[in-house]
């Protein structure tokens, strides 16, 4: 008791109470730094708590430090017994303070350590670390220099996500107003040069559901995210807009807007100019006056051709056939409100293009309209980048379809459909790093897009970096919604498994993880929306056939009642299996069947390359019948066409199969020589594994090349 009574004293008489009060007050003004720092430089939610652990640990340093200088120092020397006649030494310095000998000494090593020098020092080094880390954090972590410094990395701190707009009105007949909205706010922003803008496509998934920005932002990968809200109330709208930094959850920019209807153009204009400004991004220079011009004067045209985008973003991305034809009609409205609309006829163009994929109207007449609306959307809009899109996605100068998409591209930089679609006419034209560059672009600007993603994964393969393509087909197999889509990747799967040397067993596995998802066999569900034969002898079936027991009676090699699959898939499959049984009479039978079907339900072809691609197919086909002069016959006229040079690539491998069923080793080799040597389907295991190559396996010629292209153990 008397001790604690003591220590009460010593704490009064040597001013703790004041030092105590100071560093109290010090490290509220430190930690409110802190707090600046951290919210303005991005900095991790781990940075304020690190410099309150260095005050805490501080504190009693300090204490203790005033307590032992102000504590400890001699007392006056006291009165000597006056009946002695000497000092005894020891008890003299014992006396000072009060003290033995021991302790006095314990003062002086804890003085010499808990000095105002070393408390100071010590402080000045823990706030020095803190320095040091703030520094590298802010030099280091892309997206965390501030958003009023200047960035060095426009790539990850010029990055934006909008989210879908919440519709106030909290009416489904109007949830296409508020998306419309958001659609053009995007179509702005992606006329800005320097700024990465996540598309549509990718944020939508996020509509009328609660978010986690940061995870948000981490699986978009962007720095900042957009939200909104809109209503509408007669001729009254009001939106409200902010953007907020993702990691630090700081509202960067912020407003409201109360205005007509008719005032919505300005609105978005306003809102994407504020972002491209808080974001310290410009508009490319060729675009800096269209991102203001409104796109028409009738409001009611731009309901209708709202109303028409919805429709057709159903009809492209959940392959809704009834979708394509709503969205025509609404898109001919609004033209018929307003015949110089360019978006409208941009967007129609893509509608009547997209509705010829289904088969629903007659197809010839359909995609002459198809170009018409697109020649008529450039015209109207000559700066216009979905005029310039519109005219390669109806093929209506295909002359000149790189130089549309190149000026739609220049237009709105930040477009992932026009990137994709650019990787897919490089490829066309052998430009295959640039190709790769577009794709993986686009991929990047639309990371939840699993059609982007295949693009990628697929130039990937044919360049033969497999790794690369792996990645990209993996997350597409994630982002599949629709069975159509899956299927084309799980195929690209199966022939990226042969291709790098998974062989036969690797692909069987992963065909027999999407044959797991279906009640039916995948290429029937391709087949419902993709008029190409090629999808009944693709790496799907092609992997199956190589993989079954000959002597079996497997159910899905029975005729699929399809009327086209019947004079495609069934004979094939059939005709296959047979001759790998080494019943060359029965499977020349089904082949028969196969080219005699397959030339009645010859298709009309909208481009010369997918003619050729058929023709190439019924060569190869007829050689397998043994009907050699008229193979030899059609694949002459397939060489005659002009076909670009990424279909050159599959014809020229159907050429060489042609070759194979012909015995004429040689030139079968010569062909894939070719193949080899630049970017195509052919590698060292596809030559190893397919039973395409069957009838040329044992040739020296054809074991010569497989002997020169073994990769190194």
């Amino acid at each position: 008791m008397d001790g604690m009574k003591r220590l009460i004293e010593e704490i009064h008489s040597r001013s703790l109470w004041q030092v105590l009060g100071i560093y109290l007050v010090g490290s509220w003004i430190a930690l409110q730094v802190v707090d600046v720092l951290a919210n303005n430089f991005g900095l991790p939610e781990w940075f304020p708590a690190f410099a309150l652990a260095l005050l805490v640990i501080g504190l009693p340093i300090v204490l203790a430090t005033a307590f032992v200088q102000e504590g400890i120092r001699p007392e006056p020397r006291r009165a000597v017994d006056a009946g002695q006649g000497s000092e005894d030494p020891t008890s003299a310095s014992s006396a000072l303070s009060g003290v033995d000998a021991p302790e006095a000494a314990g003062a002086g090593k804890a003085r010499s350590l808990f000095t105002w020098r070393n408390a100071i020092g010590g402080g000045v080094l823990a706030f020095a670390l803190l320095g040091v880390v703030t520094a590298g954090r802010m030099l280091t972590v892309p997206g965390t220099a501030g958003l009023s410094a200047d960035r060095s990395d426009a790539g990850d701190t010029r990055s934006v996500a909008v989210l879908p707009f919440t519709n106030m009105n909290q009416d489904p007949e109007s949830q296409f107003f508020s998306d419309g909205v958001h659609e053009d706010i995007l179509a702005h922003l992606a006329k800005v040069e320097d700024l990465k803008v996540i598309s549509r496509t990718s944020v939508m998934e996020y509509r009328d559901r609660a978010v986690n920005l940061r995870t948000v932002a981490d699986e978009l990968g962007v720095a900042t995210i957009l939200e909104g809200s809109v209503r509408r109330s007669e001729d009254r709208v009001r939106v409200v807009a902010q953007l907020i930094d993702a990691e630090t959850d700081e509202h960067l920019w912020a407003d409201t807007y109360d205005r007509t209807v008719t005032d919505i153009f300005e609105i978005q204009t306003d809102i994407a100019r504020s972002i491209a400004a808080a974001l310290q991004a410009s508009f490319a220079p060729t675009v800096a006056v269209a991102a203001g011009a409104p796109p028409t004067e009738n409001f009611e045209a731009y309901e209708h051709y709202l109303q028409g985008s919805q429709h057709l973003h159903l009809a492209e991305f959940r392959l809704d056939a009834a979708s394509a034809l709503l969205a025509i009609e609404e898109l001919e409205r609004a033209v018929a409100l307003d015949p110089g609309f360019a978006m409208a006829y941009a967007r129609l163009a893509r509608a009547r293009i997209s509705a010829e994929r289904f088969e629903l109207m007659e197809q010839a007449p359909l995609i002459e309209a198809g170009r018409d609306a697109a020649r008529r959307a450039l015209e109207l809009g000559p700066d216009l980048a979905e005029a310039h899109h519109a005219m390669w996605v109806a093929g209506a100068d295909p002359r000149n379809s790189l130089r549309y998409l190149e000026r739609a591209l220049e237009l709105e930089p930040g477009n992932a459909a026009i990137l994709r679609d650019l990787g897919v006419e490089l490829r066309a034209r052998d430009r295959w790093e640039e190709a790769y560059a577009a794709a993986v672009r686009a991929a990047a600007l639309d990371p939840r897009s699993a059609a982007n993603n295949r693009t990628a994964g697929q130039t990937a393969r044919y360049m033969r970096r497999f790794d690369e393509a792996q990645s990209y087909l993996d997350r597409a197999v994630r982002l599949a919604t629709d069975a159509t889509g899956l299927s084309q990747i799980y195929n690209e799967l199966i022939l990226l498994e042969v291709a790098r040397g998974g062989g036969i067993d690797g692909a069987k596995r992963v065909f027999r993880e999407e044959r797991e998802r279906y009640d039916v066999a995948p290429a029937t569900i391709q087949f419902r929306f993709i008029n190409s034969p090629e999808v009944l002898v693709g790496g799907e079936w092609d992997t199956y056939i190589d993989s079954l027991d000959p002597e079996s009676d497997d159910p899905a090699v029975a005729c699929i009642s399809d009327p086209i699959l019947v004079g495609t898939g069934c004979h094939y499959q059939k005709g296959m299996m047979h001759r790998l049984a080494g019943r060359t009479d029965r499977a020349r039978a089904y082949w028969d069947s196969l080219v005699a079907d397959r030339a009645e339900l010859r298709p009309e072809f909208a481009t010369p390359e997918a003619e050729a691609g058929w023709l190439a197919l019924q060569a190869r086909d007829l050689a397998r019948a043994g009907l050699f002069d008229e193979a030899s016959s059609t694949m002459d006229e397939v060489m005659a066409m002009d076909v670009d040079a990424f279909d050159q690539l599959t014809i020229l491998r159907r050429r060489a199969q042609f070759y194979a069923e012909m015995g004429d080793a040689e030139r079968a080799v010569e062909d894939l020589e070719r193949l080899l040597a630049v970017p195509s389907q052919v590698t060292y295991y596809t030559l190893r594994d397919r039973q395409a190559w069957l009838p040329i396996r044992d040739d020296p010629a054809f074991q010569a090349l497989l002997a020169r292209h073994q990769p190194s153990p």
